[in-house]
């Protein structure tokens, strides 16, 4: 590789010393002619110490040839003493230096308009990428000097611009085209009769039938490339690379003791190329300090020149000073004047603006905490009666004689899950906002919560006459680990969205697989309509607070938050939601999501004993009844005894006089609230678990209800399990259960 490189260099130099005459003739003073020519005769000498492998003193040459050229005011020479270096610092292995001077080269040779120079820059460059075997950075910078050698109709340069691109596809594995050029590079080696590259073109040769399945050919070609070598009478990279493809070759043919003596040549050879290293490796050390000391010397040169600039300058900018500070000072006692009196205008305009601000600002203070009160209210209103139809549904879920109404009663439970999650979505715009949501992963089946979603619009799609198709790629694993309830969100406000705006028409629920490894899938979900469509000028103000589409053929009623909201839990995934519509055809709606893969069967089994529940006394704290029979059927359910308090006031006396092993305690209730009702148990009973019933925003509530002197917090409405955990965590005196629970209060 590295004697191919000498042979461009060489092709180079050829091209450098037929442009230089024409320039140096330009000049018209003599002695600047000669000195050039006395540069050139410098070049030539450097290049020489190149080929016989001197590239410590190579280095050393082109930094005195830079000083020489820089100083007669011949930048070109200059740059190419540049590449010269470049070139040295390849051949020791420093691809560091190699590249800051060969795209130092490069750089400028795209500002001139020289086929030559610019194809020698980027041949360079590709060798160099082409050294450090790195194919694909090198490839496009031979593509690039291709046209520029076929404009010069340079055969050679040509020639070896298609063995480097053949050598490139053929580490690729693009074998069909390092054959092509391969046929290229070989005829036109030929007609110029270059047998210098012999060895490395039946070297490439032999590789290439060794890749078409072809090895006997290739130990062909290996044997005439190791015979070119010794008649060539060198050894080098090449010869090393011969003997170890050939080894490999003979191996791959079970012709082990042929492949054994050909390892050994290689074993010797590259002993042979590790003692030429350690000469190059003081070359490059002793050039690495010359050029240490080069650019200490320039970079003082630059600080003189900078300096002198910078004398030059001040005295100027002195001058300039004292005759600009007369007018200045003239003028600057008018501009004084009509400062002052502007002064006085800013001042008063000021003081206007900084009252309209403080009114301003506190009107908007006023607003966030009525908001932020509405907020809370409207949540705790929404949720109290929503803890009643969820808690009764699942009650009636697990009754055996409803079976026949299981169904109904899943679409129920479903519906009211949902619009508990909108709730608190839409309440919590402020949460997404500022990334504060939390990510809840569960496992669930995607076909089920599917069909959950199209259930939950069956009334939807009859008053719009609409059919909805659901495809979901076989290949997609049922069972998932991801937010199930995020999930149903978005798609439940995209189908909602579609069904609002499509009038006897199909939407579709497509879920298509994009990757998958062992324990993860990527799925994308699109949601489409055959409805009014959406104008391309409002595509992006449709997912803005409040917004909406407007129908000539419909009264389309909503919030407008069902696409906001669908967009903010996509950015608190990391997802993005796309959109392709048309006026009168409807509109697509997609987005990709990651999921964990469920290997085991979707069936739940609980790691508490809910035996040991039974006989236990739970006293519970509420003024809702319908919340009151919600709360009683599922403790009677597993056995436990209920007894019922309306007030606060009723519960304190319940305990003075009776025995219980557990309160649930609501927060809201009339007179004394829960917590107010807990300080007061916690004076005459510091030992009985007392866990609160919430509707409002847990967080919220968290720091003031633990120091009521509550043991723990349910959210209505609850999940019942969850639900049964908490209770028997604080029913069960175990260390284990004490540590969860402990962990589930904090």
């Amino acid at each position: 590789m590295k004697y191919l490189t000498s042979i461009v260099l060489l092709i180079s130099w050829l091209g450098f010393a037929q442009i230089n005459p024409d320039t140096v003739s330009q000049k018209t003073a003599n002695d600047i002619a000669v000195l050039k020519d006395s540069l050139i005769a410098l070049q030539q000498h450097t290049h020489t110490l190149l080929f016989r492998g001197k590239y410590d003193s190579v280095i050393l040459s082109s930094i005195h040839n830079i000083k020489f050229a820089e100083d007669i005011g011949d930048i070109e020479n200059a740059y190419y003493s540049r590449y010269m270096m470049a070139a040295a610092f390849m051949h020791l292995e420093d691809f560091k230096n190699a590249h800051l001077y060969g795209e130092d080269y490069l750089k400028f040779t795209k500002k001139t308009t020289d086929n030559l120079k610019m194809a020698r820059a980027y041949n360079f460059i590709g060798t160099l990428y082409l050294t450090e075997k790195k194919y694909d950075s090198a490839l496009p910078f031979f593509v690039k000097s291709l046209p520029l050698s076929l404009r010069r109709k340079d055969t050679l340069a040509v020639s070896i611009v298609y063995y480097n691109l053949s050598k490139i596809y053929l580490n690729q594995g693009q074998n069909k085209k390092a054959q092509n050029y391969f046929k290229l590079a070989k005829k036109g080696i030929t007609a110029v009769d270059y047998k210098r590259m012999q060895t490395d073109m039946k070297l490439l040769e032999g590789k290439l039938q060794r890749a078409l399945n072809n090895p006997i050919r290739a130990i062909e070609n290996f044997n005439e490339a190791i015979a070119s070598t010794k008649n060539g009478a060198f050894l080098d990279d090449t010869l090393i690379e011969v003997y170890l493809e050939y080894s490999n070759t003979l191996y791959s043919l079970n012709r082990f003791k042929e492949a054994y003596l050909m390892r050994k040549k290689f074993d010797s050879i590259t002993q042979i190329r590790f003692e030429k290293e350690k000469l190059m490796a003081i070359q490059n050390a002793a050039a690495q300090f010359s050029v240490k000391e080069y650019k200490e010397q320039a970079q003082k040169a630059e600080l003189e020149k900078k300096l002198i600039s910078e004398r030059a300058m001040v005295s100027n900018l002195l001058l300039f000073f004292f005759i600009g500070t007369a007018i200045i000072m003239g003028l600057f006692l008018i501009i004084l004047f009509r400062s002052h009196m502007g002064r006085k205008k800013l001042t008063q305009s000021l003081k206007e603006k900084n009252q309209q601000l403080l009114k301003a600002k506190q009107e908007a203070e006023e607003l966030a905490m009525a908001k932020s009160k509405f907020f809370s209210t409207v949540s705790h209103e929404l949720r109290t009666p929503l803890y009643g139809v969820i808690g009764l549904a699942t009650a009636l879920l697990e009754d055996k004689s409803l079976k026949s109404h299981q169904t109904d009663l899943k679409h129920l439970k479903f519906s009211a899950d949902y619009l508990l999650a909108l709730i608190n979505d839409v309440l919590q715009i402020s949460k997404l906002e500022s990334n504060t949501l939390k990510e809840v992963k569960t496992s669930f089946n995607l076909n089920e919560l599917i069909q959950s979603i199209v259930s939950s619009f069956q009334y939807a799609l009859m008053q719009n006459k609409n059919k909805i198709h659901v495809s979901i790629s076989e290949n997609i694993p049922q069972n998932l680990v991801g937010d199930r309830v995020r999930l149903s969100q978005i798609l439940m406000n995209l189908v909602g969205n579609a069904v609002k705006f499509t009038l006897k028409g199909d939407i579709y629920i497509l879920a298509q697989m994009e990757s998958i490894s062992k324990n993860e899938v990527t799925i994308k979900f699109s949601v489409e309509d055959t409805g009014v469509g959406i104008p391309k000028e409002k595509q992006k103000a449709i997912f803005e607070e409040f917004q909406q589409v407007d129908s000539e053929n419909s009264k389309i009623q909503g919030t407008g938050l069902g696409l906001t909201i669908v967009k903010k839990l996509l950015e608190a995934s990391n997802a993005t939601i796309s959109l392709e519509s048309e006026p009168g055809k409807g509109a697509t709606f997609s987005f990709v999501l990651p999921f964990g893969i469920y290997k085991q069967p979707l069936e739940y089994k609980s790691k508490y004993d809910y035996h040991a529940l039974r006989g236990k006394k739970i006293l519970v704290v509420d003024d809702n009844r319908i919340n009151q029979i919600v709360t009683q059927k599922i403790v009677e359910k597993y056995g436990m005894h209920c007894t019922i308090a309306d007030s606060g006031n009723i519960a304190i006396e319940k305990l003075k006089t009776n025995m219980f092993d557990l309160v649930l305690m609501d927060i809201n209730m009339p007179g004394k609230d829960g917590m107010e009702t807990t300080k007061e148990i916690r004076k005459f009973n510091k030992t009985i678990p007392i866990v609160a019933l919430t509707a409002i925003e847990v967080e919220e509530m968290r720091t003031k209800i633990a120091a009521s002197g509550m043991n723990a917090i349910i959210a209505k409405p609850y999940d019942t399990e969850e639900f049964l955990k908490i209770i028997h965590n604080n029913l069960i005196n175990e260390v284990e259960l004490t540590n969860q629970n402990e962990k589930f209060s904090t």
